[in-house]
């Protein structure tokens, strides 16, 4: 099936905002969650999918703390990318395959799915954000970001931006007095035309 076929089939899995936040208000009792979140579920995801799952530390506290304070306006419960996770497939058949095992793995529950492959970005870049809640032993539920992502993907991104720089440089000197405005538009459509050149072989 071709890739958009399968992308539209993916299920819509949305919690309002209002409803996605931690059990706590308290940012340690958050981060001592999110530590238990990351070995036991991280164990899990290994087990599963291997080397293919990668498990980062926990977000650096200063940058969690001034995220909650520019974009939740000091509401803690808020944040939901202290203890995150990637699980890297080869070819999109593999992603959504490794999106319903987690969908029914045990003790978790998908709250929220972002499915950027219907919405890419204006560099065409493209993956699955979900916020997944885990049930801790002792009754907690902590809130958690699982990035599905494509390796082909990511190898483009990893390329494209050192054109996406030469580009944004050289449009001023070909096109004296440009816009702002006008300048990103033309970086958007050279990019996603070159990426969409790049990516229909993954499921080939």
């Amino acid at each position: 099936p071709h890739i958009d076929n399968m992308v539209e089939q993916v299920a819509v899995i949305k919690t309002e905002k209002a409803d996605l936040k931690q059990s706590t208000t308290n940012l340690d009792v958050i981060y001592v969650d999110a530590q238990a979140v990351t070995d036991e579920l991280g164990n899990l995801l290994f087990e599963e999918f291997g080397d293919r799952a990668k498990i980062p530390t926990l977000k650096d506290r200063k940058t969690a703390e001034e995220k909650i304070r520019k974009k939740y306006s000091g509401d803690v419960s808020k944040v939901r990318d202290i203890s995150r996770f990637t699980i890297i497939a080869k070819f999109f058949k593999q992603l959504i395959d490794d999106l319903n095992i987690i969908l029914k793995m045990k003790k978790c529950k998908v709250l929220n799915l972002k499915n950027k492959f219907l919405s890419p970005d204006a560099l065409g870049y493209r993956d699955m954000n979900l916020n997944l809640s885990y049930e801790l032993p002792c009754g907690r539920h902590h809130i958690c970001e699982v990035q599905l992502h494509l390796q082909a993907i990511i190898d483009v991104k990893e390329t494209t931006h050192v054109h996406y720089e030469a580009i944004r440089t050289a449009i001023p000197k070909y096109i004296p007095g440009v816009s702002p405005e006008t300048s990103n538009d033309i970086q958007a459509f050279i990019i996603s035309y070159l990426q969409s050149t790049q990516t229909e072989f993954i499921v080939d």
